[in-house]
């Protein structure tokens, strides 16, 4: 018997046979979380607070949150990138094993400008490099 944990949705509720999402639902803002920005106009921060703080709490929080607001990535450009001399991704292969590559799989067309947009960020913010030779 398939169980899927609570709160998760299977994908086909999600998406359609081409990949397509289905229309999402406006997501109705909980009454009980107050959004605020710590950052400037041109470089907003969100964060979420609950209304059930005291204004003497809520004003705690947020001195807190903007004096370590840098700890934290809002953007992909935030994370930090490190010296691959230091830190390397290597997937150990046995002994003379030949590596393969897997087919291509599909996907729906509509989705390639996303995923073209979101690999486009992570290039940028150097979370990822294009290696034209590996070993």
């Amino acid at each position: 018997m398939n169980y899927i944990p609570q709160g998760l949705v299977p994908l086909e509720e999600l998406f359609d046979h081409n990949d397509v999402p289905f229309k999402p639902a406006k997501k109705e803002k909980d009454p009980a979380v107050q959004e605020k920005n710590i950052g400037s106009q041109s470089y907003p921060k969100f964060i979420n607070l609950s209304t059930e703080l005291t204004a003497d709490q809520r004003s705690k929080f947020c001195s807190l949150m903007k004096e370590f607001a840098d700890i934290f990535a809002w953007e992909y450009s935030d994370l930090k990138t490190y010296d691959t001399n230091i830190i390397q991704h290597r997937i150990p292969l046995e002994k003379d094993t030949i590596p393969f590559k897997e087919k291509l799989r599909s996907m729906s067309p509509l989705l390639l400008p996303v995923i073209e947009k979101e690999i486009q960020n992570i290039l940028k913010s150097k979370i990822i490099i294009p290696l034209r030779y590996s070993k």
